[in-house]
């Protein structure tokens, strides 16, 4: 019993780790054998202590105090792209798009794609064609707290890959 306590109390520790994690990220970090990690998972989410929800193709799973608008922020700042747009803005409060765009050295639509998500959120604001931060603390807070999964990395890694082609 005490096993399967310790199994599931890190299972918990996981996904508080890494709200929005996929089950093979959170099974990597739990080393874990798949199926145990669903069954803790399912009790988890049946008990009320983790949320699961299907983001496209893949749940994503998050400690059940998360707040909605707070999964959205951290799912939105997962690509490394975005975490870099994010950071330019808190470096230099007042940008226009096409300088963010030149000083990352981002093809303008790639920037536009991941600002317009930031907008959406209420993450960036934009006034008189300068983007800022309306939030500058939160977002500095979640960009420390935010530690890429492997999964994310691969897909940066893809998404670079395209950029470089694309342009």
């Amino acid at each position: 019993m005490t096993a399967l306590l310790d199994s599931r109390s890190m299972v918990l520790r996981s996904v508080e780790t890494v709200p929005g994690a996929h089950l093979r990220s959170l099974q990597r970090i739990s080393r874990l054998p798949l199926g145990t990690l669903r069954h803790h998972l399912g009790r988890l989410v049946s008990h009320h202590d983790v949320d699961e929800e299907q983001d496209r193709r893949f749940k994503r799973f998050y400690p059940a105090a998360m707040a909605p608008r707070t999964r959205r922020a951290w799912d939105a700042i997962r690509p490394r792209q975005t975490r870099a747009i994010l950071e330019v803005l808190l470096e230099a409060p007042a940008i226009r798009q096409t300088v963010l765009s030149r000083r990352l050295s981002l093809p303008d639509s790639t920037a536009h794609h991941h600002i317009r998500r930031l907008k959406d959120l209420e993450i960036v604001a934009e006034t008189n064609g300068l983007l800022h931060l309306p939030r500058a603390t939160e977002v500095a807070a979640l960009l420390a707290a935010v530690r890429p999964t492997f999964l994310d990395e691969l897909t940066d890694g893809a998404i670079g890959l395209f950029d470089q082609l694309e342009g």
